[in-house]
């Protein structure tokens, strides 16, 4: 596909040729002639003349006279926002796979069901009492989905995932393989003889344009919802507490575990291995690092880090201090033998 029609409908800035061919996307390491590819860190400025692709997509704060200097490809294309740029690129190079809808002859389907157009049902999918399911969803094979639950327009759910009773998911929400919504919530009562179960009588609520990563699980509310906000972005290995609420745009990387009733603010960006107490809230724009343990409140627009949980600034002095505590006991213990 011409370079040109790849880019079509985006604002760029270029260097050198926009009618050249563009026969696939590939790593900066693997890409050759014909090939496209992204640079978006400084440190492959570095090696800008090994890299052997015809086209490179890169951010607009980067030197242009670095580019001209030492890329030995065609054509340098600058955006403002390079990542999103070439996600569309690949949109373009790499389509969808479209199939006709089919309702597989081994998928078991209930009573009471309401099906939108052109739903998709996979092999040995079982589909409970009252589900209704929306325009343009696909459901893979092995998936169930348990009695009352309701499921939006053009979601697509992938194999081995169980959406358990009750639970409501979105428009264009989608669930990779494993997932597992609406399992029952941690909560136990002590008693003289042992722990005994507390019902989870609520539901999981999944806004739209929400995407959860394989083997992910979001557990259902004690009483109410546990809510997933619109545009949530959540990675593999994830376990979200009952009653959690996220808002919306946040997005959370893999291993994180939250713990129940914790609220999550707005365009949060949560790092991967992250441990959140129950109870706490997190405010709107907060990044937290990965391996930080999470044990208190957290304010708007913090940046947070380490365990215990500290300001961003704090730990990275509190840290560099200890790589230097040997050459720092070695000076104390020498004045410690003079005294």
């Amino acid at each position: 596909m011409k370079l040109e029609k790849l880019l079509q409908g985006f604002e760029f800035e270029y260097k050198g040729n926009l009618e050249l061919e563009v026969s696939r996307a590939r790593s900066i390491e693997k890409a050759s002639k014909g090939d496209i590819t992204i640079v978006l860190r400084r440190e492959y400025l570095n090696i800008l003349e090994k890299i052997k692709a015809s086209v490179i997509i890169t951010h607009s704060k980067f030197s242009r006279k670095i580019f001209s200097e030492k890329f030995k490809g065609e054509t340098v294309v600058f955006s403002d926002n390079p990542l999103f740029l070439w996600a569309k690129i690949l949109e373009k190079l790499y389509p969808t796979e479209k199939r006709e809808p089919e309702i597989s002859s081994t998928a078991i389907i209930g009573k009471n069901i309401k099906l939108g157009r052109n739903v998709s049902i996979g092999e040995n999918t079982v589909i409970e009492d009252n589900v209704i399911i929306g325009n343009n969803t696909v459901i893979k094979h092995n998936v169930t989905i348990e009695k009352d639950s309701k499921i939006g327009s053009n979601c697509l759910i992938y194999s081995n995932v169980s959406i358990r009773r009750g639970s409501i998911i979105g428009n264009k929400v989608i669930l990779h393989p494993g997932v597992i919504i609406g399992s029952d919530g941690f909560g136990y009562a002590p008693t003289p003889s042992g722990s005994y179960k507390i019902p989870q009588i609520g539901i999981v609520r999944i806004e739209d344009d929400v995407e959860i990563g394989a083997n992910s699980c979001v557990d259902r509310a004690a009483l109410e919802e546990t809510v997933i906000g619109k545009g949530v972005k959540i990675d593999n290995l994830v376990q979200i507490g009952h009653n959690v609420i996220i808002d919306k745009n946040t997005i959370i990387a893999g291993m994180t575990g939250i713990a129940g009733s914790t609220k999550i603010g707005e365009n949060c960006l949560i790092g991967g291995a992250v441990g959140i107490a129950d109870h706490v809230t997190i405010g709107n724009n907060v990044k937290i690092a990965g391996g930080t343990g999470v044990t208190g409140n957290i304010p708007d627009n913090k940046i947070i880090a380490g365990y215990p949980m500290m300001d961003m600034k704090t730990w990275r002095l509190v840290f560099g201090t200890l790589r230097n505590f040997p050459s720092f006991k070695k000076k104390l213990d020498k004045l410690t033998e003079k005294d």
